[in-house]
């Protein structure tokens, strides 16, 4: 029976990987017009899990992942480098493990999972109380009397976060990890760990990792850098993505005073917070190097955290309500408005009167705002859109000028004779109807500390994701950009982090907001480089370049009728290189590094 839920399971893995991620492949092959590339690496990867389908079908319920070919390799490869680059042992290290519910076969898992650490000074402590049954405590005995390193600790409480701070407070080593009972670490997690901390000054760090879900088969172990960066740019962090992977200074968990809230997933969330509030810097490893059992969590233990997150906005002096958010273990944050936000709406249009007048008219049916409508003609020949806007009460510029689309909304701003008192600017397609209170949503966050430009939620007419946040993808050839819409034509249902308030690398211009000021000091779109595409990626850079974010938020949403209003092709994608972008930097002295993982509003 175990072995028929195993290849069951990798029957899954095989219509995932050959029918599902064929379909992705194309897809963003297509998006950034690189689709013989794309196959090219989809074929490999298809070649590489056919050659180590083999493998897993062999691997026994449970723990045939620890007893692989590779896992071995892994470990024994790791523990002759960790040798050698730790003599000086000057990095030591505590696990941490809470025996409340589990199995003997779980625990032997997890224990052998720590065991496989390589570092050379490393305790684990293995907290267990009198309901733990016979089997486990003296399988753990035995362990005990076999490896010096693994300790027994009886405990008088049986509450997993009580047990973990009386383990914390017995630890003799500087840096703590805690280990649930049902999961493992991969061999290098120490390893690797160790190599970042080397890197790193000498400040207060709290290192993280991707975590991995496993459940009672195999699971693909793989050594490669994850797909999704989850950092940590706090206070803008909604999303729990931090949790027992966390690699924690003894010094600096008792500072913060441990875990001090339950469930275990908020409960972590909850002391990431407060070691935030303490200085604490949070890194990242882009490795999947902690496997996590899953286990079903209510709503209501995440809500009970709410009252702490309004606790923490507090001491930042950031005036916010939170609720839930979303997707399970996400929040939102609702930044309070000091007053009524008055926004000029800059609305380029060339013909396509019925959505141009769409546009116009869910603009001004905005609530909580006050809005003063700026529409660029740029050679119409249907001269009844203008007046139709004026008599809504909107000011039209005519530039009859070849089309320049950076240029366009600079002289929007420049030129407008309603709006120069306005303190907000939205730049907005004419082909993009928004829900009524998105501009007011916006507006929340575009006022809060060190956030430069703000996008929204937008959807196409058949209901896929067109917009939810940019983002630069690392893996891109030398010659070219990938600025990825994260799960552009998702269905909302299949959306994760696309419904979340996050900071990105950049927002779509098709409805961002902005501070005029702002805007005006970083001197607008480009219009020389950037006359057409890719002008809110590089005004996305010069942001960045002055310490202020790209911000996304999902409760602000529209319909975006995309390329509808406007069809261009040019002969060469100059604003899709990586050569602009990069020349561009160097030549205007400007910064762009991926976002820090600890923002101090």
């Amino acid at each position: 029976m175990k072995k028929i839920k195993h290849f069951i399971y990798l029957l899954n893995q095989v219509r995932h990987n050959l029918l599902t991620r064929s379909w992705e492949f194309i897809k963003r092959g297509y998006e950034v017009g690189q689709l013989k590339r794309y196959m090219f690496f989809y074929c490999r990867h298809v070649f590489n899990f056919i050659r180590h389908f083999g493998g897993h079908l062999a691997a026994e319920l449970g723990q045939g992942d620890l007893n692989s070919v590779q896992i071995k390799r892994l470990n024994q490869l790791t523990k002759g480098i960790h040798q050698l680059i730790s003599k000086d042992g000057s990095f030591s290290y505590s696990i941490l493990i809470a025996l409340t519910s589990t199995t003997l076969v779980q625990f032997k898992n997890t224990l052998k999972s720590a065991l496989q650490q390589t570092a050379p000074n490393l305790e684990i402590l293995v907290g267990y109380h009198s309901l733990i049954s016979a089997d486990i405590q003296k399988f753990l005995q035995d362990q005990v009397n076999e490896h010096p390193h693994v300790k027994m600790v009886l405990l008088a409480s049986i509450q997993e976060q009580t047990m973990l701070n009386e383990l914390a407070e017995k630890a003799t080593k500087d840096w703590l990890v805690c280990l649930g009972a049902k999961d493992w670490l991969r061999p290098d997690y120490l390893f690797r760990c160790e190599q970042l901390l080397r890197l790193l000054p000498a400040d207060s760090y709290c290192l993280y990792t991707q975590t991995q879900p496993i459940n009672d088969v195999g699971i693909e172990l793989i050594t490669r850098p994850a797909s999704i960066d989850p950092r940590l740019p706090f206070p803008y962090s909604f999303q729990n993505l931090i949790g027992r992977s966390t690699m924690i200074r003894k010094q600096a968990w008792r500072q913060a005073g441990g875990l001090q809230f339950h469930p275990e997933q908020e409960g972590f969330w909850d002391l990431a917070w407060r070691l935030f509030l303490n200085g604490v810097k949070f890194e990242y490893l882009p490795f999947s190097l902690y496997l996590k059992c899953q286990t079903a969590q209510t709503s209501a233990e995440e809500t009970a955290l709410i009252p702490h997150l309004e606790s923490y906005s507090k001491r930042l002096h950031l005036n916010w309500k939170w609720e839930k958010g979303l997707i399970p273990h996400s929040y939102r944050a609702i930044p309070a408005l000091d007053a009524l936000p008055t926004i000029q709406v800059i609305i380029p249009y060339k013909n396509q009167k019925d959505l141009t007048l769409k546009t116009v008219k869910t603009a001004l049916q905005q609530q909580n705002v006050k809005v003063y409508i700026t529409a660029v003609d740029n050679h119409s020949t249907d001269e009844t859109i203008g007046q139709a806007i004026e008599q809504m009460g909107g000011e039209v510029l005519r530039i009859k000028e070849p089309f320049n689309y950076s240029r366009l909304n600079n002289l929007a701003v420049q030129q407008t004779k309603t709006a120069q008192h306005c303190d907000l600017i939205v730049f907005l397609n004419n082909d993009v109807e928004l829900e009524p209170q998105a501009l007011e949503e916006m507006a929340r966050w575009i006022t809060q500390p060190s956030i430069g430009i703000v996008g929204c939620q937008l959807y196409y007419p058949n209901g896929l994701l067109q917009h939810g946040g940019v983002d630069l993808l690392k893996t891109r050839p030398a010659y070219q950009m990938v600025w990825s819409h994260a799960e552009k034509m998702c269905s909302k249902e299949k959306q994760t982090s696309t419904k979340t308030l996050r900071v990105t690398d950049a927002v779509t211009a098709a409805c961002a907001l902005m501070r005029r000021q702002v805007f005006i000091e970083v001197g607008g779109f480009d219009e020389t480089w950037y006359p057409i595409a890719y002008s809110d990626t590089n005004l996305a850079i010069k942001l960045q370049a002055k310490g202020l974010l790209s911000f996304y938020t999902p409760y602000a949403s529209g319909i975006h009728h995309e390329s509808v209003s406007r069809h261009c092709e040019n002969i060469e994608d100059v604003e899709h290189s990586a050569w602009l972008h990069d020349h561009y930097i160097r030549h205007h002295q400007l910064k762009f590094s991926p976002k820090q993982a600890n923002h101090v509003a």
